[in-house]
């Protein structure tokens, strides 16, 4: 309803789309929005970066579990804390995939 207003206005400038704004508000065509604040988008974007951290963390575990396996290493059921010393454990068998590179990220050593 308010683009057919605007479409009917045969000129457009700034001036009279301000112009034209302020009528429409004051008729009461555009309701209020919610804005969020700030310290509500601080906190989302923590949360969504977090997810998707974990689900990175996610993706490399089960990629190195995939690697392993085709070593015939099984990983097996783990947690989040002994699965590093796990694979630690099960590569000081095979000696191509021994240099393996430090494995703590910043998001494992705060736990």
């Amino acid at each position: 309803m308010c683009a057919l207003a605007f479409k009917a206005m045969p000129v457009k400038t700034d001036r009279t789309d301000a112009r034209d704004i302020a009528q429409l508000m004051r008729l009461g065509w555009f309701r209020p929005v919610h804005c969020k604040s700030l310290p509500a988008q601080e906190v989302r974007a923590l949360l969504t970066t977090r997810k998707l951290l974990q689900a990175k963390r996610h993706d490399v575990e089960m990629s190195l579990r995939g690697v392993l396996h085709g070593f015939g290493l099984k990983v097996g059921p783990t947690t989040p804390k002994t699965f590093e010393g796990r694979v630690r454990d099960l590569v000081a068998c095979v000696a191509l995939i021994l240099p393996l590179p430090p494995f703590t990220s910043p998001s494992r050593r705060h736990r």
